[in-house]
């Protein structure tokens, strides 16, 4: 399926995936569980008190979870921008309110402009990714390393693993299939002649499926066992055999976002706003589609818009700093930049890069850069039809090959 058929037919698996009944099972519990399977976990009792008899560190699945710590904390789709295409300003010599932009600007970039007094946006738009790299390695062949130094099991009882040689040598090879599909309801309302509030709801759809083989390093056959017999089940007939597949789904609410924004300067040469959001935990941390604790983005937006004898051009750049009072780790500072340009009267297109820097340490998608390509087209009077891409540039985390975005929007007021 093309991308653009990929990003409509996305709205109507939302849609209808609202009648479904809830999932049994939280979604960050499938990679864990799919490795439980295969017997590699710290939570297996056989495991834990032998790696602690042993000696040596706990078994562990760093990998898995940083892949769910990726979908979970990090926001792959940026909030679509708080003002729409048509944004006002009073003319006191005249009496009336006018066009303050010439382009329809960029869809997941700030403009410092604001809607205008009295005025309401709304708008619903669905997004569709389908999760392809996590730090440059293909999701479908990652490698789990199970437990650190090799180590032998002593038992009193009769069994296979009596003796054994276990550890260092096993892998578990994953095979991921990670979709996500956002619809998300945008309000913004112009308080004011430089003031907007607005609210951003998004409603999430996640289909989760993890495939685990257990592997030996060495290219030898697994154990042949009694399954069941310990809890610690390493059981295979073949280096290739037992492989194990776990899968759910989930669609509920993400984070509600609130939001405010300042225009504070008009000149000539320049337009400027003071802009801050909030996110509301009113997702499922335990099924991926929010965080655990409300966040701030303070943040400032310029931007300069003239009129060639081309079209209408714009520039735009914005830079905020997200911060979780209760989880800090996770700060980051996001930035984009930008342009607009409208050729024709009912269309303009835009180009941005997107990007964001984690505050903290951390050796899992610490930088994010994007490019996001556009274009919005004028329906009606009031109306515009957006379409956009977001194409990743570098590897970092969790990572699609495109984010599809198609949003309808709409501006009341005279």
């Amino acid at each position: 399926m093309t991308g653009s058929r990929r990003v409509f037919a996305s709205l109507l698996i939302v849609l209808t995936s609202l009648a479904l009944p809830t999932a049994a099972r939280d979604l960050e519990d499938v990679l864990v569980d799919v490795g439980n399977q295969i017997g590699f976990s710290t939570h297996q009792d056989f495991a834990v008190e032998t790696i602690a008899a042993s000696g040596v560190g706990r078994s562990q699945f760093e990998e898995l979870v940083d892949i769910n710590s990726n979908i979970l904390n990090d926001r792959l789709l940026p909030v679509s921008s708080s003002v729409g295409g048509f944004t006002f300003e009073y003319n006191p010599d005249l009496d009336v309110y006018e066009r303050s932009t010439s382009t329809f600007g960029p869809l997941f970039t700030e403009r410092a402009q604001t809607i205008g007094r009295n005025r309401l946006l709304v708008s619903a738009s669905t997004s569709y990714l389908e999760f392809d790299e996590f730090e440059g390695d293909g999701i479908s062949s990652l490698a789990a390393s199970t437990m650190q130094p090799s180590f032998k099991v002593t038992t009193d009882t009769d069994s296979i693993f009596k003796d054994r040689d276990l550890g260092a040598d096993l892998d578990i090879l994953l095979d991921l299939d990670i979709e996500e599909t956002v619809a998300s309801f945008q309000f913004t309302y112009g308080l004011g002649d430089k003031i907007d509030v607005g609210v951003v709801v998004p409603l999430v759809h996640i289909d989760f499926e993890a495939r685990a083989t257990p592997v030996r390093r060495s290219g030898e056959p697994l154990l042949e066992c009694d399954r069941g017999k310990f809890s610690l089940d390493l059981c295979a007939t073949s280096g290739v055999s037992g492989t194990t597949k776990e899968s759910e789904d989930h669609t509920g609410f993400g984070d509600i976002v609130v939001r405010g924004k300042w225009n504070f300067l008009n000149r000539p040469w320049v337009d400027a706003a003071a802009v801050v959001s909030a996110t509301l935990p009113t997702g499922s941390p335990e099924n991926l589609t929010g965080v655990h604790t409300m966040t701030f983005k303070p943040g400032l937006v310029v931007s300069r818009d003239l009129t060639t004898p081309a079209g209408g051009l714009s520039f735009h750049g914005f830079a905020a700093w997200e911060i979780r009072p209760d989880d800090s780790e996770f700060e980051e500072v996001e930035w984009a930049a930008g342009i607009a340009f409208q050729p024709l009267r009912a269309a303009s297109l835009s180009v941005d890069f997107l990007g964001s820097h984690k505050m903290h340490n951390t050796n899992i998608g610490s930088d994010r850069f994007d490019a996001s390509i556009g274009t919005k087209v004028m329906i009606a009077e009031g109306l515009l039809a957006d379409f956009n891409v977001i194409l990743p540039l570098n590897d970092d985390g969790l990572r699609p090959n495109a984010i599809f975005t198609a949003q309808f929007e709409y501006t009341f007021g005279d």
